[in-house]
């Protein structure tokens, strides 16, 4: 495979799973999982990457997406937030 880079940094953990920043610095297909997986802390419920089904509640969330906007020739820089929920 081609080189990937994701800077990848802990924000909170607990038992059940960590709140991470993840900021790919290439863009690979399914790097963000495959580095995480290679970490040994697989996505929840991520079959292909070494996560077995998950019981039980599951919420998975984005806080922040930025990409280059795919409309534009220009280096603007789109930018999705939310607020992670209480």
């Amino acid at each position: 495979g081609r080189p990937a880079v994701s800077l990848i940094r802990v924000l909170d953990s607990n038992p059940g799973g960590s709140l991470v920043e993840i900021r790919p610095q290439t863009g690979r297909k399914h790097q963000i999982r495959r580095h995480l997986a290679a970490l040994g802390h697989p996505v929840i419920n991520d079959r292909l990457h070494g996560q077995p089904p998950f019981e039980g509640d599951l919420r998975l969330e984005a806080v922040a997406l930025a990409f280059a906007d795919p409309f534009d020739q220009s280096p603007r820089r789109l930018l999705l937030e939310s607020r992670l929920p209480a």
